[in-house]
């Protein structure tokens, strides 16, 4: 399809091209005011030739598994096995992080916010009408008011940020295994993997005196157990985090520990990367960064100057509306899983805003106003 991904020089040096003649040559034209073409063509193809491999055991383990599809003896395979150990010890920490936070602390709390909501139903109505001075009489109308989702504009703010932070682990993971997928099949008789040596700047005439590792082929069966043992173990792990977080969120009983709450997950998420700095020898983590994929390059085609503006132009506009369906997409979810899918307060009416912020003012009235600063 006139696809390829070139040599390794080609690889590192597309992305350093001279723009001086094209320059030269607009401003002989009039156009000085634009950019020189092989720029636009650039702004219109901004990605790298090459793809690193992600700075966590995850990354690690692709490695190992690469080096062993090329490679055979002994040092490779012991290599593997340390790195399937380190990415074993990761999902099961993070595994057993979640479980003990749901059975001690985020049980717990949903008990505990279920019970203060009935206990307020129980006081506050009579025929499904609220009666006044219920709070009066009501020992809890502090703590019921310290609930989160007595709070929705704050609480949706916050299961954005945790919401976001998911989707960017999500999306990140999804590219990186698109350009797993889209490297070509070695030819017959080649090893699975199949790489060029980028030279290092004082390379001798030494196969070993080189800075990256450039895989431009893998085989259907490495791509396919790289996925089973990498992406789908991340991906899976993200959501269920994803999931018991903002379950774990929604029944926080204060706010302050709303925000807490926030960051404690996101340190749970980032236990791949404390793993793989903590565990994995420098040496490891030097050859996992070593390691690049050979991204699909774009048809070589020759574009005229102006044919250029509309490809920029179109993909523009599809780089503006990926991050509008992208923000849309987090929020919209965000709604949904406060809306319909949250089971702390199955059935909650969404009656303690106005509540809570009566609550609030009369609260502040009482014991006077509070400095801004």
């Amino acid at each position: 399809d006139g696809d390829d991904y070139g040599s390794a020089d080609e690889l590192n040096h597309a992305e350093h091209a001279t723009f001086s003649e094209e320059a030269g040559s607009s401003e002989s034209h009039g156009h000085a005011h634009r950019l020189p073409h092989e720029a636009m063509r650039k702004h219109a193809h901004p990605l790298p030739s090459i793809c690193p491999l992600p700075g966590s055991i995850y990354g690690a383990l692709m490695m190992a598994i690469l080096r062993s599809t090329t490679t055979s003896g002994k040092p490779v395979f012991k290599l593997l096995a340390a790195v399937c150990s380190g990415a074993m010890l990761t999902i099961c920490m993070q595994i057993y992080v979640l479980w003990c936070t749901k059975k001690y602390v985020t049980d717990p709390s949903v008990v505990a916010v279920q019970k203060l909501y009935r206990d307020f139903e129980e006081e506050a109505y009579r025929n499904d009408v609220i009666i006044e001075g219920w709070e009066e009489s009501f020992a809890g109308a502090g703590d019921l008011c310290q609930m989160p989702l007595a709070h929705p504009p704050f609480f949706f703010a916050i299961l954005s940020i945790w919401t976001g932070t998911c989707f960017i682990l999500i999306v990140h993971t999804w590219r990186n295994l698109q350009v797993m997928v889209k490297l070509p099949n070695p030819a017959q008789g080649q090893w699975y993997t199949s790489w060029s040596f980028a030279e290092a700047p004082t390379a001798k005439e030494s196969m070993f005196d080189f800075r990256e590792v450039i895989v431009t082929h893998v085989a259907s069966i490495a791509k396919m157990f790289i996925g089973i043992a990498v992406y789908l173990p991340k991906i899976i792990v993200i959501c269920v985090v994803w999931w018991l977080g903002a379950r774990w969120l929604t029944s926080s009983l204060k706010l302050q520990d709303l925000v807490l709450n926030a960051v404690a997950l996101v340190f749970i998420m980032d236990l791949d990367t404390l793993i793989y700095h903590c565990c994995v020898p420098v040496d490891v983590q030097a050859m996992v960064d070593m390691y690049r994929l050979a991204r699909k390059r774009p048809k070589n085609e020759h574009h005229t100057e102006e044919d250029t503006l509309r490809l920029l132009d179109k993909k523009t506009m599809r780089r503006i509306a990926r991050m509008v369906l992208a923000m849309t997409f987090v929020m919209a979810w965000t709604l949904v899983y406060m809306v319909f899918l949250q089971r702390v307060l199955p059935g909650y009416k969404w009656d303690l805003l106005d509540i809570c912020e009566s609550y609030w003012r009369n609260s502040m009235h009482l014991h006077g106003s509070v400095p801004i600063f």
